[in-house]
């Protein structure tokens, strides 16, 4: 549930109050902040956020297998933002949209985030970076392909993960055969999975079901 302060509700129902988008983007080694308002923003007192041409797009909450997200496009003419993403390469870059509350001054009354996650996909064109931001949630919606196995997983025989260094030349991917080689350490299954088969839960074990008959 997102909880929306009341100095945000009372600026949304008076004509006198204008609402603004905040933007933040953190990096390992800098942080962004950015606004739609006309002229800077102290948010918190001392976060300066700057005025830049920038388009939030509805975000999308879901449940199941949809992705909570939100597509952002910022005005980037002098390569601000493309250069703290792209470099260095790889790193993790966090996002908070929140919303602001301003008076006829352009002072903050009220904020609040409206959606926090990480940038998972972003492309440059000529003035302007596109960006993807997904919640922490979104692994819930990534398909394994894992299965779990009684034997051992492992493909290749004294290879990467199997790590075994003997004289034998064969293995059968049983527990059994893996502790003959002493490797169980690096055994790719899940041995109690058999053990789990056909068993019955011990509270319906001991139920006695019977049969009218008429």
């Amino acid at each position: 549930m997102r909880v929306i302060t009341q100095e945000v509700l009372d600026g949304l129902s008076s004509e006198e109050y204008r609402p603004t988008i905040l933007l933040q983007l953190v990096t390992e080694t800098i942080t962004l902040r950015y606004t739609t308002w006309d002229y800077p923003v102290f948010c918190n007192a001392c976060y300066l956020h700057s005025p830049r041409g920038l388009r939030v797009n509805a975000i999308k909450f879901g449940s199941s297998s949809i992705v909570d997200n939100v597509s952002i496009k910022i005005d980037d003419v002098n390569r601000e933002v493309y250069k703290s993403i792209a470099e260095p390469f790889g790193q993790v870059v966090a996002c908070i949209v929140r919303i602001a509350m301003l008076d006829r001054y352009g002072e903050v009354l009220g904020s609040t985030d409206v959606f926090v996650g990480d940038v998972t996909e972003w492309f440059y064109t000529a003035g302007n970076v596109s960006l993807k931001v997904s919640s922490i949630f979104s692994q819930w919606s990534t398909v394994t392909t894992s299965t779990f196995s009684g034997s051992c997983r492992w493909r290749v025989f004294k290879g990467k993960e199997c790590s075994y260094v003997g004289s034998e030349v064969a293995c059968n991917r049983t527990y059994s055969q893996c502790s003959g080689y002493s490797n169980t350490d690096n055994f790719g299954g899940f041995r109690w999975v058999q053990g789990l088969e056909d068993k019955v839960d011990p509270a319906k074990k001991s139920q006695k079901y019977w049969t009218v008959r008429g």
